[in-house]
This record gives C-alpha cells, sequence and structure tokens, in this order.
C-alpha cells in the first residue's frame, strides 16, 4: 500500500486558500493556483502581527499571516473577509507594525507584501 503524502502547515493554508477562492466559489476546473483565473490580482489585506524587515532580499524574507478585507461598493469601505493569506517582506529597510493597511501581490509562488501606510490606531477602522 502506499504512503500518504504530508503538508507542511504553509502548503495545507495554501490550499485551504485555493479551496476558498476557487473550489467552492464555483470557478471552473481550469483555475489553477491559490487564485482562480480571471479574478482580481491582488488582495487588500490587514497585518494580524509585525512584519519585521527582511535580514537578505532574496534569501530572508519575512512572513506573517495578515486578514484579506473586500470593498463594498455601497457603504464605500473595506471589510475583513474570515480568512488570512501568509504574506511576505522582502523590504530589507522597511518593517510594518502590526495593523498595517497594504498591498497583497502574487509574486513567484507566494503573497507579497506592499504597506500602504502606517498601522492603523484600531482594527476596526477598517
Amino acid at each position: 500500500m502506499d504512503e500518504i503524502g504530508v503538508f507542511t502547515p504553509e502548503q495545507a493554508r495554501q490550499l485551504w486558500q485555493w479551496y476558498l477562492q476557487s473550489v467552492a466559489s464555483g470557478a471552473t476546473s481550469q483555475d489553477r493556483g491559490p487564485r482562480p483565473l480571471g479574478s482580481q490580482a491582488d488582495f487588500c489585506v490587514i497585518l494580524d502581527a509585525a512584519l519585521a524587515a527582511a535580514t537578505n532580499s532574496k534569501t530572508g524574507a519575512t512572513s506573517c499571516l495578515a486578514k484579506v478585507c473586500k470593498w463594498d461598493v455601497t457603504t464605500k469601505r473595506f471589510s475583513e473577509v474570515a480568512y488570512q493569506i501568509t504574506v511576505y517582506n522582502h523590504s530589507e529597510s522597511t518593517a510594518h507594525a502590526i495593523n498595517t493597511f497594504g498591498t497583497a501581490k502574487w509574486i513567484d509562488g507566494h503573497w507579497w507584501f506592499f504597506g500602504d501606510c502606517s498601522a492603523m490606531k484600531t482594527r476596526g477602522s477598517v
């Protein structure tokens, strides 16, 4: 009998993100990766922990979880959704505090974080 493979926590998180964004939302079988084809290329996110500066832009990226946000055209506000993604900081000169609002871009197999502003004073101000 063949052995069953083992997932790392990060692989399991990416698989769950792919499921939430493609299978659970009715996407087609041609979708690939954690983001379905034809969907929004970037996410608006809020950091759930501090994100330190990278120690080396190629090999020392830091990471943390971030809550994904969706824009509501009626209220003209962002609201946090039920899932998180792991974001990475490749900047050696910039660290980000918890509750920093920014963009997560899918680059080379991971979500790259780009901070937009200083951290929010309170999380409810999204």
